[in-house]
């Protein structure tokens, strides 16, 4: 059977997944994910990008009511003829919704897809310049509203798309749109995507900027923040919103390299879910939902350096809670959204990780325990378990956090939910009753245990044998199958 793929790609501020089909021709069928898309202002390009088994050439035309303002190439490209400006749409119903029809033909058969592209502002462009003043405030929180709240978009900025596969620049957009519209999302995503190896170095300059931008912070230190920012070629993928880029909402940076180098595709959907999670579950830390609104600690704010930034206490989250937090969340998260995962065969290679962190250590007499992974800024001993001048390596934080939460979830499946949403969604009440405390006052009212009791318990089973750890780890249906809603 002849069989013809569309996929539309291209610079997105926000995509709802929708579509219609012209079935009527049997012979070619066309799979696609996404056909209702938005494009920011300004921008004058998508892609059609379109195949069959036997490799025919193929002819791409488009008709519909809004059809005189394109055009499309022989390779499928389609163009605004004139770049679409918001404040001005010209489409026939000045909704800033252009509607067309794409049909591709190979000669002998032919498929249409209705197509809708929604014209949004430019979507790198900050909502707050400068930090908006709060609205209330206590002895210890000061509490914001936004003029976001309504509906806070995810912004994918493809840089240099030219360079990037329309496959990853669709699977990107859909992965986001899955976990945005299945988790949840409470803050502007501003989602930076880039081939760091080969994007121009203008290009690389002008994301530093963007994200500085994100901070509403002053010219001064926009500008030291851009020109002071990481070497580009080896950066990692990252995520989060801090208190000061709350305003504009988070960040989160995914790369070329990511998807190229591994062999396994399944990883680096896992990555950006992994990072799409950090962002969750930092936003949920500032958010009150029964009066909708943000609270910032006077703290963080006033004395960062003293309660926020490297500090030998937790200040937010324990470190491997975040960080574990994340890799199962994304576990999560790619499970639901590509069943074609092997997220159990993921979750075994870093458990192997952690034991051999635990292993290596107890070579050169180290115990190593959880609860020494709880501080953001560094290592430090538990309690009567000095390292013995051993370096025990970071990772843990992500692996062993990790496993922390696949066991809490073995010993209860209603645990999966409260790991996933009710752990952050409770936080900001707790911690707003006791600064400082909520972290381990969520988890001991949530789970029914101690952290203490938490820390023994789970330093106990990463000592037993694998044979009775992988029992502990759900099959990818579980995973599939497991619900956060409420």
């Amino acid at each position: 059977m002849r069989q013809l793929l569309i996929i539309l790609s291209l610079c997105l501020c926000f995509t709802v997944i929708s579509c219609s089909s012209d079935d009527s021709n049997k012979d070619l069928i066309i799979t696609n994910l996404q056909f209702s898309v938005s494009v920011v202002e300004k921008q004058t390009s998508a892609y059609i990008i379109a195949t069959n088994s036997q490799g025919d050439a193929l002819t791409f035309t488009i008709t519909g009511i809004d059809s005189s303002l394109l055009s499309v190439s022989s390779s499928g490209i389609v163009t605004f003829n004139t770049a679409p400006n918001y404040e001005n749409p010209s489409d026939a119903d000045t909704d800033n919704t252009y509607l067309i029809t794409a049909t591709v033909s190979d000669g002998e058969s032919s498929d249409s897809e209705n197509l809708t592209i929604s014209v949004t502002k430019e979507c790198h462009k900050p909502y707050y310049l400068t930090k908006p003043d709060h609205i209330a405030s206590d002895s210890s929180h000061r509490y914001y509203e936004y003029s976001w709240q309504s509906d806070p978009n995810i912004c994918i900025n493809f840089r240099q798309s030219e360079i990037l596969e329309a496959e990853w620049e669709q699977k990107i957009t859909n992965a986001l749109t899955y976990a945005k519209d299945n988790l949840g999302l409470i803050v502007p995503l501003n989602v930076f995507v880039v081939d760091q190896k080969k994007a121009s170095s203008g290009t690389l300059q002008q994301i530093n900027v963007d994200f500085c931008n994100l901070f509403p912070l002053g010219d001064d230190w926009k500008n030291s923040c851009a020109n002071n920012s990481d070497e580009w070629g080896n950066r990692s993928a990252a995520a989060g919103v801090g208190h000061s880029q709350l305003p504009n909402g988070g960040e989160l940076f995914f790369f070329r390299n990511i998807w190229t180098d591994d062999y396994d595709q399944g990883i680096p959907v896992r990555i950006l879910m992994h990072e799409f999670y950090h962002v969750y579950q930092n936003s949920m830390k500032f958010y009150f939902e029964d009066t909708n609104r943000f609270r910032i600690r006077v703290q963080w704010e006033d004395e960062p350096g003293k309660y926020l930034h490297e500090q030998d206490f937790v200040t937010v989250f324990p470190g491997w809670l975040e960080k574990g937090g994340a890799d199962f969340g994304g576990y999560a998260l790619a499970a639901k959204f590509d069943n074609t995962i092997d997220v159990r065969k993921q979750i075994i290679e870093h458990l192997d990780e952690a034991r051999s962190v635990i292993s290596s250590s107890a070579a050169n007499g180290d115990t190593v325990s959880l609860k020494d992974y709880e501080y953001q800024a560094g290592l430090y001993e538990s309690s009567n378990n000095p390292n013995s001048g051993i370096t025990r390596q970071f990772a843990y934080a992500y692996t062993g956090g990790a496993m922390a939460l696949i066991y809490l979830w073995s010993l209860d499946n209603a645990n999966y939910k409260k790991i996933m949403v009710d752990y952050y969604k409770n936080y900001a009440e707790k911690d707003n009753l006791n600064p400082g405390l909520g972290w381990k006052n969520t988890f001991e009212d949530l789970f029914g245990m101690t952290m203490e009791k938490f820390y023994q318990d789970f330093d106990a089973f990463m000592l037993q044998g694998r044979s009775s750890q992988l029992a502990a780890i759900k099959t990818n249906e579980e995973w599939r199958s497991a619900s956060f809603a409420e």
